[in-house]
């Protein structure tokens, strides 16, 4: 073995790698610009352990307040360090850890219009009150549960580990995600459930990070709910595109290593349906209006020649990309419920559940979530 690919591992092995230079020149390895040429290569150059978590302090805050927590190893796009804001409920044994959305950045367009480029900390932080974070809605069916809000100033959909990245801002937000796990597991160890959850790049990020946050978490039970961010086949998530988030965010260095599909051309199309094979007995969904503007524009870059303008993604291929993913790529599988809306609005979860509807007969948010969390697992899917 090369010896500093040997020293990469070595690192890794207390949990936490910093991108070194030298580990990612190693012949068949991809370097910070490279594509995937040989996937089981790009497997053992690992840069990011995805496997391991160290445990830390627990978290203790008041109970039934929301309470900002600093964690001084994370960095923000600018360099700057941040931390979560958590409500810690000693009544209940269910969590809900959910990441906040913000759009991407990976060129020009998209790095002016991502959340909060300058950072964000404890002066950011305000208590959540709404959607699924509030404790005083009644239609919340997480209402009484203990929640962290895991704010996103990273641009990489918590995905990437590129300290270096586009216009030389640092692109960590996997290895942020690694922070926070080695806190929130043992503060919430001994809980009964955990639905981790995200709208947006929060709802990528919370599909991303899933398999490392059900490892790190044990025999506790996760479970994935995903507003606003379905992972398309490539006929909608173009390669072209599908290879710039991976070059700019380093997303070699952190997809799960098992993942051997996720590793091929085109291969984060098929990161769903690995998490689902992998974990058939946990339950995962998807919450998305059939002509969301916002991710139209995002994968739209995609459709353009060279990928660097986004071109049109009309409502109805966003529809027909959408039907495919429930009756096609993942109709195979018992633990993957979807509901769909009648709109192009973007993001769902931080409204009052009680006041969305959808489906003929109507089913309110409020009742699918309901359902979704405590019955018999089966799938259920709503449309319009």
């Amino acid at each position: 073995m090369p010896p500093m690919l040997w020293a990469c591992r070595s690192i890794l092995a207390v949990g936490v790698c910093i991108v070194l230079s030298a580990c990612s020149g190693t012949e068949g390895s991809p370097g910070m610009d490279g594509g995937v040429s040989d996937a089981a290569a790009v497997r053992d150059a690992t840069l990011v352990d995805t496997g391991v978590y160290t445990p830390g302090e627990p978290i203790t805050a008041d109970d039934r307040t929301w309470t900002w927590v600093d964690f001084p190893d994370t960095h923000c796009m600018d360099g700057s360090e941040t931390g979560l804001g958590i409500y810690l409920n000693g009544a209940s044994d269910n969590v809900l850890i959910y990441l906040e959305g913000g759009g991407a950045c990976f060129n020009d367009a998209t790095c002016d219009s991502v959340a909060n480029p300058n950072g964000y900390g404890r002066d950011d932080f305000a208590a959540p009150t709404s959607g699924a974070l509030s404790d005083t809605d009644a239609t919340n069916p997480f209402r009484t549960w203990s929640k962290v809000f895991i704010p996103y100033c990273t641009g990489d959909i918590f995905a990437g580990a590129n300290a270096s990245g586009f216009g030389g801002r640092m692109h960590m937000g996997y290895l942020n995600m690694g922070e926070y796990l080695n806190r929130l597991v043992p503060t919430f160890g001994e809980s009964e459930r955990v639905v981790l959850s995200g709208s947006s790049a929060g709802g990528f990020g919370a599909t991303y990070n899933y398999d490392r946050t059900q490892r790190a978490f044990g025999d506790t039970r996760v479970d994935l709910l995903d507003d606003s961010a379905p992972l398309f086949s490539s006929a909608y998530l173009k390669p072209c595109l599908q290879n710039t988030l991976r070059t700019t965010w380093n997303l070699d260095s952190t997809l799960p290593r098992d993942c051997t599909e996720c590793f091929e051309e085109a291969g984060l199309s098929n990161f769903a349906s690995y998490l689902l094979n992998k974990y058939s007995d946990r339950r995962m969904a998807l919450i998305s209006s059939n002509r969301d503007s916002v991710i139209r524009y995002f994968y739209g870059f995609g459709f353009s020649a060279t990928c660097n303008a986004t071109e049109e993604f009309s409502g109805e291929q966003y529809t027909d990309a959408l039907d495919e993913l429930r009756d096609v790529t993942l109709a195979s599988r018992s633990n993957f419920s979807t509901y769909y809306l009648n709109s192009a609005q973007h993001v769902w979860l931080m409204n009052s559940p009680g006041t969305v509807q959808s489906g003929s007969p109507s089913v309110t948010l409020e009742d699918w979530l309901t359902s979704w969390l405590y019955t018999t697992m089966t799938v259920s899917n709503v449309a319009p």
